[in-house]
């Protein structure tokens, strides 16, 4: 691959998804399982669902977020009924899908108790 390691703090399938930004948005209404796997925020169980939900009707982001699809993260990388795209995915900040850092802090102990 062009750049092996993995930016930390980030899922493998979406540093893969941001760094092939000729492959979204894809369709839920219309792509093929293997296209669906690969959509960050979209787990096995909810590709599933997509599948047999698209065969009665045309699938909404709210319908996502009720298949239990992570559709923060999803909406970026999807078309569906209702929902244009709101950038371009060679424009995404990798930084929006990381949690800022955080400091930890350690409990102070009182100088008189030890």
């Amino acid at each position: 691959p062009e750049q092996p390691n993995l930016p930390a703090g980030m899922s493998p399938k979406l540093a893969w998804a941001l760094r092939k930004p000729s492959r979204w948005p894809v369709d839920v209404n219309a792509a093929a399982r293997e296209e669906l796997v690969r959509v960050p925020g979209f787990g096995r169980r909810t590709v599933q669902r997509i599948l047999q939900a698209r065969r009665h009707t045309r699938l909404t982001l709210k319908d996502l977020a009720r298949m239990g699809a992570r559709v923060r993260v999803a909406r970026h990388f999807v078309r569906a009924a209702g929902h244009r795209l709101s950038d371009d995915v060679t424009r995404l900040d990798p930084r929006m899908f990381t949690p800022p850092p955080q400091q930890l802090g350690l409990p102070l102990q009182d100088a008189e108790h030890g």
